[in-house]
């Protein structure tokens, strides 16, 4: 039966070929200690003990289909994704595992707007179905152009910045304007944030008391103590919050001086920290990966798997298989330079599901070619049950995502929920606050 667009699927779910009993699943606790400001519920919820999916089946995709995947490598603009993009494997590997091939393209983007182009040329050529960006900064812009002109559908998991000029192009990650909405939100009662601007998309709708714009290389132990004397208690309107913007890299090191300079104040983080990178840069700084640091995302994290029902199944068969995945020395990275169990740490759920949305397009399009493709992603439904890792996607416009952001908190332990050994900080997690009622 063919999928249903602009409305749910009636698919219910992929069959299973391949089950993991319910003794996979790990049960821990999360306990939560959270200052006045940002303080997040604890929480403790059942496991369900339903049996978890593993293989994901698509009927109908041609023998020769691929996907594109663009990142960045090196240390250039947006490389901050290349090893959360690692995810993408894991969605080839569970439909391979339901006896459907899709190739999986990757190329480097350099960061650049030259380099954008021309990796989108080479997928063109590569005659890949539709194109995944997995990295972020303003030469996506490039990229996303490079596709318009060649008809190619893009999704894009991690890029948050405009893409109301473009068509079949799609975000799967909250945009910078619904970030701002609910950061406005995390930092109360908060009455006069200092928002830090140190790059990245701006936070437009953000409230912000102040405003301080940190250039690239500006002396940020200095800023922190300015930033300490306008916090100071004895003045008639004291700054009483910090939110950051900038990349996981730049906010990590703003933040590393906030606690040198022991600055009392909650912080929230732009969506950008919610990379791999942050949270190792943050150990490589020496600095702490306490849980009074917020941000704002999907619960697109480990912590999904402890929930009870659907959503934490279908994020236990994600992590079943990219653990699966990781005990086989054979299995290469991305980039095939290093073993996968290199980084599964932090293969991230948000580019398996770009994957599965484009494969499900793909099987309704019974066709390779992007412009059917893109006609069938157009107002396409999914959810867990379509394979999804967590949440739903909704392609009836360009902002994808439809759910609402949540605040999210750094574990400042190991959730425990990957076997996969790490000492640089990669194996800690985001998770989502739940509030009562």
């Amino acid at each position: 039966m063919e999928r249903q667009h602009k409305k749910k699927s009636s698919r219910t779910s992929p069959k299973a070929k391949l089950i993991l009993g319910a003794a996979f699943l790990i049960v821990i606790g999360l306990v939560v200690a959270g200052s006045a400001l940002f303080r997040p519920s604890q929480r403790q919820e059942p496991i369900s003990a339903a049996p978890i999916t593993l293989a994901l089946e698509a009927s109908r995709v041609p023998k020769d289909a691929s996907i594109g995947l663009v990142v960045s490598y090196g240390d250039s603009a947006g490389s901050e994704w290349k090893d959360a993009a690692n995810g993408a494997l894991v969605a080839a590997k569970r439909f391979e595992l339901g006896g459907t091939a899709v190739s999986v393209e990757t190329r480097d983007d350099r960061g650049t707007d030259e380099g954008a182009r021309e990796a989108v040329e080479e997928l063109k050529n590569s005659n890949v179905s539709g194109i995944i960006i997995a990295s972020s900064g303003e030469h996506v812009s490039a990229a996303l152009d490079e596709a318009q002109k060649s008809g190619i559908p893009v999704v894009l998991p991690y890029y948050t910045g405009s893409i109301d000029q473009y068509s079949d192009v799609y975000r799967t990650t909250a945009s910078n304007a619904a970030v701002a909405n609910k950061l406005n939100h995390v930092v109360q009662p908060a009455t006069n944030p200092m928002l830090l601007n140190a790059g990245g998309q701006p936070l437009d709708g953000l409230t912000a008391g102040q405003v301080r714009e940190v250039g690239s290389s500006e002396d940020l132990g200095e800023l922190a103590k300015a930033l300490k004397s306008l916090a100071a208690a004895e003045r008639s309107f004291p700054i009483d919050a910090v939110v950051i913007n900038g990349t996981a890299r730049r906010q990590a090191q703003l933040v590393t001086a906030l606690q040198k300079a022991k600055v009392d104040l909650p912080i929230a983080l732009s969506s950008e920290a919610t990379s791999p990178v942050f949270a190792t840069s943050m150990v490589a700084e020496n600095a702490s990966l306490s849980n009074e640091l917020a941000t704002v995302g999907s619960q697109s994290f480990d912590d999904a798997a402890l929930d009870a029902g659907a959503s934490g199944q279908a994020m236990n068969s994600y992590l079943a298989v990219l653990q699966q995945m990781a005990s086989n020395e054979e299995t290469l990275s991305l980039a095939g330079d290093r073993p996968f169990a290199d980084v599964a740490p932090v293969a991230d759920s948000r580019a398996h599901d770009a994957v599965v949305a484009l494969v499900r397009a793909i099987e309704d399009a019974h066709s390779t070619q992007p412009q059917k493709v893109a006609k069938n992603l157009r107002g396409l439904s999914l959810d867990t049950g379509e394979g999804l890792a967590h949440g739903t996607l909704d392609f009836d416009t360009s902002e994808a995502f439809t759910d609402q952001p949540q605040e999210l908190r750094l574990s400042n332990q190991d959730l425990g929920l990957r076997t996969v050994n790490s000492t640089d900080g990669s194996a800690q997690q985001w998770f989502a606050v739940r509030t009562d009622g």
